[in-house]
This record gives structure tokens, sequence and C-alpha cells, in this order.
């Protein structure tokens, strides 16, 4: 997992606006360029880092970010999802789903983590629960 950087906003809305990932996140309407630049800005000023691009043999594969943060009571929301597909092993979802637990535990401090799948999120379910 490393920080995002500006060099990456193409590619990660490129992977967020994808049917496969815009059909199961909460914002239902496909995210602007100007929408993705504000975030980014926003994240920017803030020194604890929250947003990731997380990496598969030194390949951006996916993101990896942090919401609804709490410190004093422990706990935030992790998202994540993988954006490119191509030559990745089976475990993959699940590997990228570990980093997100144990990235918030280890260096946040959380103490829970508040985390849900959309029902129609039919991958993510099969790679958690099974």
């Amino acid at each position: 997992m490393r920080p995002i950087e500006y060099d990456d906003l193409k590619m990660i809305l490129n992977w967020r606006n994808s049917e496969r990932i815009h059909s199961v996140m909460l914002t239902e309407h496909k995210i602007t360029w100007e929408e993705h630049c504000r975030w980014f800005e926003g994240m920017k000023n803030n020194p604890l880092k929250r947003n990731f691009v997380f990496l598969y043999q030194s390949r951006p594969i996916g993101y990896i970010g942090y919401t609804d943060f709490d410190q004093d009571a422990g706990t935030c929301s992790p998202g994540l999802y993988i954006g490119e597909m191509q030559n990745l092993p089976p475990e993959a979802g699940i590997i990228i789903y570990y980093m997100s637990v144990a990235y918030a535990f280890d260096n946040f401090g959380m103490k829970r983590l508040d985390n849900f799948i959309l029902s129609k999120n039919e991958i993510s379910i099969e790679v958690i629960v099974h």
C-alpha cells in the first residue's frame, strides 16, 4: 500500500466509475473529474493518510480508503476495491481485505472497524463470507 499521488487520479477514477465497481457503491452517480480532484485536494492537507493505492508485485491494482474516522473512539470504516483484474491470484480479494483491516489496527490504532457490504455486491460477499 502507498498513499495516493496526483498521477494515480485518472486510474482511480476509471476504476471507480467502471460498471463493475460503480454498480456496488453507495454513491449512485458517476464521479466527475472535478469531484475527484476536490476529493484529492481535501485529503492532501490531512497529515493522517487515509487513502491508498494497493499494489500487487509493484503494480497498482486497487484502492483502500478509510472514512468515518473517530480517533477518540478508535473506530473507522474501511472501503476497498480491486480496480485492475488482469493476472491476479484468486486470493487477491481476501488479501486486499486483510490488508485494509490490518493497516487500520496497526497504523491507526483502531479498536473497531465499521464495515458493511451492500447486498448487491455478491463478489465481495462471496470473498468475505467464504
